[in-house]
Order: C-alpha cells, then sequence, then structure tokens
C-alpha cells in the first residue's frame, strides 16, 4: 500500500514468515530477496534505485513504459483512463487466506481496505525457486497431455506466470467465464488460449456471431502463429453441414446402443424454435405436430424446407406458424449432409475452426448457435471422454438459451465426463438469463477484465458474502487496466494437485511474447 503523504510502501507478508524465517540471517534473507529467489518483483526494490528516483516514481514509470508496450504490441487496447488510477497500491508476495479466496503468494492486490487485514495473512511462503523446480520436475514426470498448462499471463508486480492447469486430473472441469466491458482485451485474450491449445494439438470451435474472429479483425501474430491451423468456415456460402432432425444414437456402453425416441428430437427442434422465436402454446402444439407429420413421412431426410411446404399446404389455422418461423424456413441454413461428422473437426491437429455466423439475421444466428451446441453434445454423449478435450468459444453468451434443458445448462453441469470445454465470454454476467442460469458460476476458471460499473458489486457478490472482503475485491476489479485481469482459479501445487481457488491479478501475455518463448 502507498501511502503518497509519507512515501511508505506496505509490503504484507504471511504471518507464518515470522516463524519460518526467525532464525535466519537477515543478509542471507536479504540475498534471496535481491536474487529474485522470493516473488518480490525486481522493479519494487530499493536497492535497485540507490541514488536514484524515489521507489514510487521508479514504479510508475516501469508500469506506465509496460503498459505502453503492451498497447503498441498488440494495436489492440486504448488509452489508459485516468479516473481508473488508484493510490493505494499493496505489493503482495506471498499467499494469504482472505475468506473469498486465497490471494497466492504471487499475486498484487490493490485495495483501500485498512491495515488491520494484514491479520487474515495464514500461509507460509515458499522459496520460488525451488518450487518452481519442483513444479517442473513434476510435469517432467508426468505426460504431456495430463497436464497441459494453458499460459494466462504474468501476476502484476510479480515475476510469476500463471497458467490454466487445463490437462491436471484434479480440475473438475475445463469450463471458463470470460467478464469485461467492451475494449478491455476480451477478444485478444481468447486469442492467446486458442493459440495455446493449438500448441497443444487440441483442436477448438469458435462460432463468431460478433464479427470478432473475421480474418480482417485477428491480430496478425494469430495468424502467423497459426498459419494453416486456422479454418474459416462461411456459414452462408456452405451452411451448417448436419441434420437437425437427425434421430442421435445412445450409448449405454457394453456395445449396447439405440437411437432415440422422435418425441425427443421433436422436444428439441420445438425448444429452440421457441426459444428464439417467442411461440404461444398453440404454435408449439402446431410446430411439433408438423415435425412428428413430416418425420413420419421423410424420416431422416425431412428438412426445413420440406417443413416450410407442409405448412403452406395445410389449413389456415398454421398461418400465423408459418409467419412467425419464415426467416428460417426461407433460408434453411442447414447441408443435411449424412456422412458429416465432428471427428473431421476434432482431429489432434491443433487446428482453429471458425465458424462465421455474419450474413444472418440475430434471430437465425441463435437457431445456429442452439442446434449447433445440441448435435454437439449428442456427438460427445456418444464419444466423447474427459481425456479428450472439445473446446468451444461462444462470446455474448448472454444472447443464448440457458434455461434449465438448455444445451449450454448441460454442457456446463455434465459435458466434463464428455470432455466438454466450454469458453463463455460476457460484458455483463447478469445478463445472462434462464432458470439454470447459475450454471455459468459453475465453470473452475474465470477471467475477469475491467468490469461495467454496475457489475463490480454483482462478481464480487459471485465469490464472498463477507462485506469487508467482498469490498476489498471491488477495489481490486475497479483498478484493473486494459490489458489486465483477475484470474480466478486453482494454481498447481509443488506436487502437481490443485490449490483451493485463488485470486490474482495478472497481465495478458502478448501473442509476440508466446510465440517468440
Amino acid at each position: 500500500m502507498v501511502d503518497n503523504s509519507h512515501n511508505v510502501t506496505l509490503v504484507k507478508v504471511p504471518e507464518q514468515d515470522a516463524y519460518d524465517y526467525v532464525d535466519i540471517d537477515v543478509t542471507s534473507v536479504v540475498s534471496k530477496i535481491q536474487k529474485g529467489e522470493f516473488d518480490f518483483p525486481d522493479g519494487m526494490l530499493l536497492s535497485r534505485f540507490h541514488g536514484k528516483k524515489t521507489l514510487k516514481e521508479n514504479y510508475d514509470k516501469d508500469v506506465s513504459f509496460s503498459e505502453s508496450a503492451y498497447q503498441h504490441e498488440t494495436n489492440t487496447f486504448s488509452e489508459e483512463n485516468d479516473s481508473q488510477k488508484t493510490n493505494e497500491q499493496v505489493v503482495e508476495s506471498h499467499q494469504k487466506d482472505l475468506s473469498l479466496g486465497n490471494y497466492p503468494d504471487e499475486s498484487t492486490e490493490i485495495v483501500h481496505e485498512p491495515a488491520e487485514h494484514i491479520n487474515d495473512l495464514k500461509e507460509s511462503i515458499v522459496d520460488e525457486t525451488h518450487k518452481e523446480n519442483l513444479v517442473a520436475d513434476t510435469l517432467d514426470n508426468t505426460s504431456k497431455s495430463e497436464f497441459a498448462r494453458i499460459l494466462l499471463g504474468k501476476g502484476k508486480n510479480t515475476n510469476k506466470d500463471f497458467y490454466w492447469e487445463y490437462g491436471n486430473s484434479g480440475l473438475s472441469n475445463r469450463h471458463m467465464i470470460i467478464t469485461g466491458k467492451s475494449g478491455q482485451g476480451k477478444t485478444y485474450f481468447i486469442q492467446t488460449l486458442l493459440y495455446e491449445l493449438s500448441k497443444n494439438k487440441i483442436d477448438s470451435i469458435v462460432v463468431d456471431y460478433t464479427d470478432g474472429f473475421l480474418p480482417t479483425q485477428l491480430e496478425r501474430e494469430f495468424i502467423e502463429g497459426l498459419g494453416d491451423k486456422i479454418e474459416h468456415r462461411i456459414v452462408t456460402l456452405e451452411k451448417l453441414p448436419f441434420n437437425p432432425f437427425q434421430l442421435r444414437e445412445i450409448d449405454l456402453g457394453g456395445g449396447i446402443k439405440f437411437p432415440e425416441n422422435v418425441q425427443d428430437m421433436i422436444d428439441r427442434v420445438t425448444q429452440v424454435l421457441d426459444f428464439v422465436f417467442k411461440l404461444g402454446p398453440q404454435q408449439k402444439y402446431e410446430l411439433s405436430n408438423a415435425i412428428r407429420e413430416g418425420y413420419q413421412t421423410f424420416g431422416d431426410k425431412f428438412t426445413f424446407t420440406k417443413l416450410k411446404r407442409q405448412l403452406e399446404d395445410s389449413d389456415s389455422a398454421q398461418t400465423k406458424l408459418l409467419g412467425r418461423i419464415s426467416t428460417l424456413l426461407d433460408r434453411d441454413p442447414f447441408a443435411y449432409d449424412d456422412d458429416f461428422t465432428w471427428d473431421s473437426i476434432f482431429t489432434n491437429t491443433g487446428t482453429v475452426h471458425i465458424f462465421q455466423l455474419k450474413g444472418f439475421q440475430l434471430n437465425i444466428q441463435k437457431i445456429l448457435i442452439e442446434f449447433m451446441l445440441w448435435d454437439l453434445w449428442g456427438y460427445s454423449q456418444a464419444t466423447g471422454s474427459k481425456d479428450k478435450p472439445l473446446p468451444i468459444v461462444l462470446d455474448e453468451v448472454q444472447n443464448l438459451d440457458f434455461s434449465s434443458e438448455a444445451p449450454t445448462v448441460k454442457i456446463l453441469q455434465e459435458g466434463r465426463k464428455f470432455g466438454w470445454s466450454g469458453i463463455f465470454a460476457t460484458q455483463q454476467i447478469d445478463s445472462i438469463k434462464g432458470d439454470g442460469v447459475k450454471a455459468i458460476y459453475n465453470a473452475t476458471e474465470a477471467i475477469h477484465f475491467l468490469p461495467p460499473e454496475v457489475q463490480v458489486k454483482t462478481i464480487a457478490k459471485a465469490y464472498t458474502t463477507d462485506e469487508n472482503k467482498r469490498a476489498e475485491f471491488e477495489v481490486m476489479l475497479k483498478s484493473l487496466k486494459k490489458g489486465e485481469a483477475i484470474d480466478v482459479g486453482p494454481n498447481l501445487n509443488v506436487d502437481g494437485s490443485l490449490s483451493e481457488t485463488n485470486f490474482n491479478p495478472i497481465m495478458i501475455t502478448q501473442l509476440q511474447d508466446r510465440i517468440d518463448d
């Protein structure tokens, strides 16, 4: 905590340090700090500024340079907003328990809380060089697929890199929620995730209906770094390859397989169209009957084009239904390819498959996404495994169905055993609606960029009921600058296990740095 009136910097350390280092010669401890064996950031050490400017002046200059370089490199983040700056900063080098989560020994916290909260510090520090060596040894002795680590960024004011422990068997799921207002770096960050997944030979899907992943919008480093491992699918030209009327195969294991009931398919299609078009009870009834009659006639060859003709030939009672869903029936954006399988997407080559929905009206885009998720869900149930990741990026998820029976909710609640890895992004987390919305908090990992002012309390409240700790977390969120975020998730312990959920302020590592590494 920097006290401008007295030019004082308060460094919070765990109480346990008093016991662990009480009999250690102070010169030895100082030497370890200066050699970087603890996680004190080099730019904050007084010894680096002997006879130079004040620590605060050098630190501010160092941070300013770092942010300027970040913005120049990515060309993503705009000028800083001076109103976001804070006068109080706490360099926290070691782990502490704050009830809402454990701020690890590598984190930096920006707070306005009284100094008495120092007493909340409980955990002992570990020699960082030794700790990193132990972690490295653990990873060397474990298969790469099991311990794939996705680099997120470097701790603010620390020397530590933070990771999404993506392949760790102790991770409860591979879902991530990303929040933050426009212009803070969410799309850039998602590209860094996709690049890291590709490095690990993990294929991924991006469903783009916000135009954020058009070729002209992608970062140059991303395009050059992945080369031919980026595949664009222009759905307005190619259509979606699968058949939404096809009965899914149910696999009970042991060779027992059978197709789902026709009524399940009818309910699924009706649910999607009702979510988008807001059908009335009578229209839902008419739609269900029309699909049933069409499937009885055409079987798996039934299409939305045939449904349109069927409704046109029916009595006038279905005229309102036809008018309601005509935008879908007129376009019929499906190819109904009998030979298509999602195995052609998930080939373990690290390819990023971008399904571009530009050119469709928003309601058609929503329908396409919902049917994609349903088809992928069926595929994962038949062939998926927790050891075979199926990453899919969904931006602006507040536009999707979060009712209790929707595919998004099923993915979040049940997807782990089938390999699902949902990466969900939104500007305002409380804009997600539906009776299954609480499932979004099932995501084990969360990255919070600077949120809209009205979202600060909502996010903090999701992680703690303690008023003091909530206020502390709120200040952390408000103090974020462009390209910075709060990483909420477990960290890797020296024995390869995962810690409890930690809260780590980080600076997103640039694409070029990842490529050069």
